[in-house]
């Protein structure tokens, strides 16, 4: 009745595709995306707030797609030129800045979206108010992003607020309530309390089964994290299963260059690797290491975590040399990219002090292990499990320069503290006191050196 060109008929279009995206059908929201942009800017011209609609809307589809890179270069465009047609404060303007903050996240600039998403929040907190759905979407992303900064424990007093006044706004089984659910879970995870995050996880999995339907991305999200929880309860089994078939869903949903999917192929292999399966472990390990580097960048925390985890797992096989230069390698890399303190930066100190000790360093390995301690207690607590990996890890390298009485408080220490935290049939509570009891025997024993060795905690 209107015709193709009719505004009206672009409007219809533009909100087709953009109901693909919440379905995750991000590939058809893309295509459509982009020939709304086209006639758009053919009929309405460039400067059309409807323009700017649909360049904001293809930008999103990009991000949903993987592609960091063409999103935040399309959402800076349309930024730039919302503040000069509309203001600085008008909403369209804050939605542009708060995707532009989003897809800086897709491409691990994580301290550069944190400080977009402060200010985002601070201007919708005085414009539209504490409770406008934007202003709960403002706080959610700055939650996830300090937790992609490592700072769990903010992340997770927010995100816990936020499902609060989520349920109370917009109910129960709304997405984003949906969406704080499985944030507020990966923030606890992070802070090594995966009981609780399993718990919450395998709740949202069911509910955005049943919202969004199985093959959702977000319910592949859930999926993917219940698996994660469950890896960190020592239930490798379990996890492995649900990752290998998250991974066969989102290779089939997403493809298998999205980074959704690679993220898959590396949690499988870590969870295959903690069921000793080194080799398989590996040869994902390596094949993920390729593609991010070609999909995400080499710098990318995605792409340097894919490296530390194909080192892990050379560890495993016995190839500590290769290892400790992949470790010496990623430490460096990501002392540039997050910075010293970060919760990544320790893990990769850990892991090249573990391949120390492995190539028999003991002293370098014992220093290092030291060092990871006094910060990880400083910057995770001392409660936390990768304080206690450290604790672990120290005492290891001490017993086998000979130290067998200092390494032998250490794991007694550690053993405490995982009975109190992770229970008394944890795999690192029974590796705590396995490690115990084989330091206490070398001390029985009185320099008689036993074949067997501790089991280091990564």
């Amino acid at each position: 009745m209107l015709g193709p060109d009719h505004p009206h008929t672009l409007d219809s279009r533009n909100n087709l595709a953009s109901t693909l995206s919440d379905l995750g059908e991000h590939q058809q929201a893309a295509d459509l995306h982009r020939q709304i942009l086209t006639d758009s800017e053919r009929l309405l011209g460039p400067d059309h707030p409807d323009t700017l609609d649909s360049r904001n809307n293809l930008a999103v589809a990009l991000d949903g797609l993987g592609e960091h890179q063409q999103a935040a270069d399309l959402h800076r465009q349309t930024l730039t030129d919302r503040q000069r047609l509309l203001g600085p404060d008008h909403p369209h303007t804050l939605a542009s800045r708060n995707n532009l903050a989003n897809a800086l996240s897709g491409l691990g600039e994580h301290q550069q979206a944190a400080d977009l998403h402060r200010q985002i929040l601070t201007d919708r907190q005085r414009l539209l108010g504490p409770d406008h759905p934007h202003t709960l979407d403002s706080r959610n992303n700055l939650a996830s992003t300090l937790s992609d900064l490592g700072e769990h424990q903010q992340a997770a007093d927010l995100h816990r607020q936020i499902l609060t006044d989520s349920e109370r706004l917009l109910g129960p089984d709304h997405p984003d309530t949906l969406d704080s659910r499985n944030n507020l879970a990966v923030a606890l995870d992070g802070l090594g309390e995966h009981q609780q995050a399993a718990d919450l996880h395998r709740q949202t999995l069911t509910d955005r089964q049943r919202v969004l339907g199985p093959d959702h991305p977000q319910t592949l999200s859930s999926r993917n994290n219940l698996a994660n929880a469950l890896d960190g309860l020592g239930e490798h089994q379990q996890a492995a299963d649900l990752h290998r078939q998250n991974l066969t869903d989102r290779q089939r949903v997403l493809g298998p260059d999205h980074p959704q999917t690679l993220s898959s192929r590396n949690n499988l292999a870590n969870a295959l690797d903690g069921l000793g399966e080194h080799q398989q472990a590996a040869d994902l390990h390596r094949q993920n290491l390729t593609d991010r580097q070609r999909v995400l960048g080499p710098d990318h925390p995605q792409t340097l975590s894919s490296r530390n985890n194909l080192a892990n797992a050379l560890d495993g096989l016995g190839e500590h040399q290769q290892a400790a230069d992949l470790h010496r390698q990623n430490l460096t890399d990501r002392q540039r990219v997050l910075g010293p303190d970060h919760p990544q930066t320790l893990s990769s100190r850990n892991n090249l002090a573990n391949a120390l000790d492995g190539l028999g360093e003991h002293q370098q390995a014992a220093d290092l292990h030291r060092q990871n301690l006094t910060d990880r207690q400083r910057v995770l607590g001392p409660d936390h499990p990768q304080t206690l990996s450290s604790r672990n890890n120290l005492a290891n390298a001490l017993d086998n320069l000979g130290e067998h009485q200092q390494a032998a408080d250490l794991h007694r220490q550690n053993l405490t503290d995982s009975e109190r935290l992770l229970g008394p049939d944890h795999p690192h509570t029974l590796t705590s006191r396995n490690n115990l009891a084989v330091v206490q025997a070398r001390l029985a024993e009185a320099g008689r050196r036993h074949w067997w060795r501790p089991a280091r905690r990564r």
